[in-house]
Parts: C-alpha cells; sequence; structure tokens
C-alpha cells in the first residue's frame, strides 16, 4: 500500500495523473501499518487481541461496523465522478483489494496445512490437506496463476476459450457467466453453516478436531459470509438489468475480500485448536474458555 501510494505520487510530480482522495488515504495507511509492524506493534497486539475472551464478537461486528461506514463514504464523500472513477480503480481487478484477497487465501492455505501437519492420521488430517489444496487452487486462479505479476501471454489454446483471455479455469466460456450466482450461492450456503456451526458448538454436538469442526465455519465468520452474500446477490441482480444508485459491479471485489477473510478467520480458528498447532497456553485457556461458551 505504501508502495502504491509512492507510485501515485510520483506520478503527481512528473504531471501524469493527479492524487485522489481514496490514493492518499490508501498510502497513508500503508505507512502506518508498516511503520506499526516494524515497531512490533501489530504482533503485540495480535497476541493480546488472541487473550482478549471478547476477540470473538469483535471479530464477528467488523463487516457490520465496515458497511454502512462504506455506504457513508461512497455518498457523502465520493461526490465527484472523478473521485468515483478512482474508488473504482482502488477495488478493481488487479488492485490492493484484489491482492489482499489473494494473499489471505494463500494464508489461508498455509495455516490449514499447518494444522492438517499438526493432526493425526485420520479423516479429518486428509479433509484438513484437500481443504488447503482447494485453497491454494483458488488464490492462484485470483492471480491467474501467475499472469497478473508476471504478465506473460496467454497460450492460444486457453485465449480461444477464456472470455478475458487470462490464464485461469473460472473465465472459461462455459462457466464465465455464470460465477457469480455460483459464488453467490456458496457465500450464503457457509453463511448457513456458520449459523448451523454456532448452534451446534452451543448445544454441543460440534465436537472439537471432528469433521463437522472443519467443516462448520466458527460463528464469527457469519458476518463476513452474509456481507459478501448481500453483495454478490446484488451483483447477480445488477448483470440481471437491475438499476441500483448506490452499487457498481466491480464492488464485487469487496464481496470477495469479505469472503476470502471469513475463510481465514476460520483457518485461524483451526489453526490455533487446543491439541493442533500448540499456541501459548493463555491462547488456548481462552479458546477452550470461548469453544465452552
Amino acid at each position: 500500500m505504501t508502495v502504491l501510494g509512492l507510485v501515485s505520487a510520483v506520478q503527481v510530480v512528473l504531471g501524469q495523473s493527479s492524487f485522489s482522495g481514496p490514493q492518499s488515504m490508501q498510502g497513508l495507511l500503508g505507512v502506518v501499518l508498516l511503520m506499526s509492524a516494524l515497531r512490533r506493534g501489530l504482533s503485540s497486539w495480535l497476541r493480546d487481541f488472541n487473550l482478549d475472551p471478547s476477540r470473538f464478537r469483535k471479530v464477528f461486528m467488523l463487516p457490520l461496523v465496515m458497511a454502512p461506514c462504506l455506504f457513508a463514504y461512497r455518498v457523502i464523500v465520493l461526490d465527484t465522478k472523478k473521485e468515483f472513477q478512482s474508488y473504482l480503480r482502488t477495488i478493481s481487478e488487479g488492485s490492493v483489494v484484489e491482492w489482499a484477497g489473494f494473499l489471505l487465501l494463500i494464508a489461508s492455505a498455509f495455516l490449514v496445512w499447518r494444522t492438517a501437519l499438526a493432526w493425526e492420521r485420520s479423516t479429518a488430517k486428509w479433509v484438513l490437506s484437500s481443504l488447503a489444496a482447494g485453497l491454494f487452487l483458488v488464490g492462484m486462479e485470483e492471480m491467474s496463476w501467475g499472469q497478473m505479476i508476471f504478465n506473460w501471454q496467454t497460450p492460444k489454446l486457453m485465449s480461444d476459450v477464456n472470455v478475458q483471455g487470462e490464464s485461469s479455469i473460472h473465465n472459461l466460456w462455459f462457466i464465465h457467466h455464470h460465477t457469480w450466482s455460483i459464488a453467490a450461492v456458496v457465500m450464503s450456503v457457509l453463511f448457513c453453516l456458520a449459523i448451523i456451526g454456532a448452534w451446534g458448538r452451543h448445544s454441543g454436538w460440534v465436537r472439537s478436531r471432528s469433521l463437522a469442526d472443519i467443516l462448520l465455519p466458527v460463528w464469527c465468520t457469519a458476518s463476513y459470509f452474509l456481507m459478501a452474500a448481500i453483495i454478490y446477490w446484488c451483483v447477480v441482480a445488477a448483470k440481471a438489468g437491475v438499476d441500483f444508485e448506490f452499487f457498481h459491479t466491480r464492488e464485487q471485489e469487496l464481496g470477495e475480500l469479505l469472503f476470502y477473510s471469513g475463510i481465514f478467520v476460520h483457518s485461524v480458528y483451526l489453526y490455533l485448536k487446543p491439541g493442533g498447532v500448540k499456541p501459548s497456553r493463555g491462547v488456548m485457556q481462552s479458546l477452550s474458555s470461548e469453544g465452552q461458551r
């Protein structure tokens, strides 16, 4: 984010573009995060957060707070066409939003794979390994298997059947126009599974480190999947011709980011399970007490 901000600043100095509000905020936030990381403030904050008994509720509330703030930003701040176009560039394909989603997927795949290595040889272990492989595949699809990074020429055989001319599977002609509906259904199903998981863990029939514990997302992910599903159903409606005054189909990237964030939260939950990858004693005790709730 800092580098993107610096690139935008250089373009302004060279007279190639103007410096917009979203770009300024993005670069400034990158500087703040970078300085905090260098001062070890982030690692210290994360350790304290893991010991906070209310952390699940805070994680749950994040999308519910973000959504009205984003809507207010769209309505109040973006009052010119120029600002709105800059906002769209910030959330479009290849933007920092898509990169964040890619990194969340790869991080989730790594955490789930590490969890699988730590668990005993069992069916659950193989389910975790398959889940890690699936998350890695989806993450690589987001970056067109590296084409968005290295910018290679799409092989002609794939270019002929790929709607966007990319080295990816989800843009093949027979599935491309259904991806929004498929994604909306998947997000909605995961929201329902998170609700079922919350009830199951509360009533006690979801045992720790069981298949149900893996496949039913932890309850605080419900808000992420819900907001992602709402955005994607809006995309489906917009593609069908419904006109929304304060919605653009490119905002599907925000829905994907929320969806991947929910997956990442559940991956962290599995990674820190007592008896899995060994966290500190304080974290284990806190997780156990939260699971009983």
